[in-house]
C-alpha cells in the first residue's frame, strides 16, 4: 500500500512537470507580445494623445501578463522536477526499508526445522528375559549388559518456528559397520510426506540398526579398522511465504558406560553433510 501511494504521488508530480513545461513552451515571449500588440494598435488612429498612452499601457500590461505566465510555467516545471527527484529518492529508501522489514518478519515467523535428537530403544541381555546368560558368548557372560540384542532409533524432527511447514518430505538412512558411506548420501526409500506444526516435535519411522552390536565387540577385542555406524537424514519443505528450505544431518553412533551404569547410546555430529538453508 505504501509503495502504491508513492508511485501515485510521483505520477502526479511528473504530470505537473509536463503541464508546467508545456505552458512554458506555449506562452509567447515578451518581445513577440510587444510586437504583436504594437502592430495591432498601429493600424488604429493615434490622433488622440491620451488614447495612445492608454493603448501603450494596455499593451505593456498584456505582455507583462504573458511574461509572468511564461515564467510561472517555467518555475512550476523546475519545482515539479525537484519534488519528483526528492520523492523518487524517498520512495527508493522506503522500498529498501520495506524489503528489509519484510525479510526480518519472514525470518522471524517462518518454519525452522531441525533434528532435535533420537528416541533410543536399546535392549541388552541384562534386561531381555528371552536370552539365557549361559548361551551368550563367553566374554559377555560376566557382563550381560554389554550384549546388545536389539537396537533401534526414532529420529525426532522439530519445528521451532511460528508457522507450519508446507509440502514437507523426509528421508532417513543408515550404514552398518562394513563399507563406506556413499559419497552422495543416498537413500533407499523415496521421500515421505511429513508435517510439523509450529513449536512441535514429531518422530519419524523407527530405524532398526542390528549391526550396532559390532561396536561393542570391537571395543572388547580391538582388531583391525574400527567399525563405524552412521545415520543420516534430509528434510525438504516450504514455509508459508512460499520459500523452499532444506535440512541435512549425519550422526555417528557411540556406546559408553564410563560411570558404571547401564549401557547407553549417543549420537555425535559427523562430516560435512550437516547443513541447512
Amino acid at each position: 500500500m505504501i509503495r502504491n501511494g508513492l508511485i501515485f504521488f510521483v505520477a502526479i508530480i511528473i504530470a505537473l512537470f509536463l503541464f508546467g513545461w508545456a505552458e512554458y513552451q506555449v506562452a509567447p515571449s515578451f518581445q513577440s507580445c510587444i510586437s504583436q500588440n504594437s502592430t495591432k494598435q498601429s493600424t488604429e488612429s493615434f490622433s488622440d494623445y491620451g488614447k495612445i498612452v492608454a493603448i501603450y499601457i494596455k499593451s505593456r500590461s498584456l505582455c507583462s501578463l504573458c511574461l509572468i505566465d511564461r515564467h510561472n510555467g517555467f518555475f512550476a516545471a523546475i519545482a515539479a522536477a525537484i519534488i519528483a527527484a526528492f520523492t523518487f529518492t524517498l520512495w527508493r529508501s522506503t522500498d529498501k526499508l520495506w524489503t528489509a522489514g519484510q525479510e526480518i518478519f519472514e525470518a522471524g515467523e517462518r518454519a525452522f526445522v531441525f533434528l532435535e535428537g533420537f528416541d533410543i530403544e536399546l535392549t541388552t541381555a541384562a534386561n531381555a528375559k528371552v536370552i539365557k546368560i549361559d548361551e551368550l558368548p563367553e566374554r559377555y557372560r560376566s557382563d550381560p549388559d554389554l550384549y546388545i540384542s536389539r537396537f533401534a532409533v526414532l529420529p525426532r524432527w522439530k519445528n521451532s518456528g511460528n508457522t507450519p511447514t508446507r509440502k514437507m518430505t523426509i528421508q532417513v538412512n543408515w550404514r552398518g559397520p562394513k563399507g563406506p558411506i556413499p559419497p552422495d548420501y543416498i537413500y533407499g526409500n523415496p521421500p515421505e510426506p511429513f508435517f510439523l506444526a509450529p513449536k512441535t516435535v514429531e518422530p519419524s519411522a523407527l530405524v532398526e540398526m542390528p549391526g550396532a552390536a559390532v561396536l561393542i565387540d570391537w571395543a572388547l577385542r580391538p582388531a583391525g579398522v574400527e567399525p563405524i555406524v552412521f545415520i543420516w537424514g534430509r528434510a525438504d519443505f516450504e514455509d508459508v511465504f512460499g520459500k523452499k528450505h532444506f535440512i541435512e544431518w549425519c550422526r555417528r553412533l557411540r556406546f559408553d558406560r564410563h560411570d558404571g551404569k547401564k549401557l547407553r547410546a549417543s549420537f555425535i555430529q559427523w562430516g560435512d553433510y550437516n547443513r541447512s538453508d
